[in-house]
């Protein structure tokens, strides 16, 4: 997995939402994170 597709996907899950708050991502959660692509 890239960090582009991941940018892309959180991006547009924002985008979709319209939250009325700041979005906080904690991205040490999944079992795919990586430092390097």
């Amino acid at each position: 997995m890239t960090k582009d597709i991941v940018l892309n996907a959180l991006l547009m899950a924002v985008w979709r939402r319209h939250p009325q708050k700041q979005v906080l991502v904690h991205s040490d959660q999944g079992s795919q994170y990586t430092r390097y692509e």
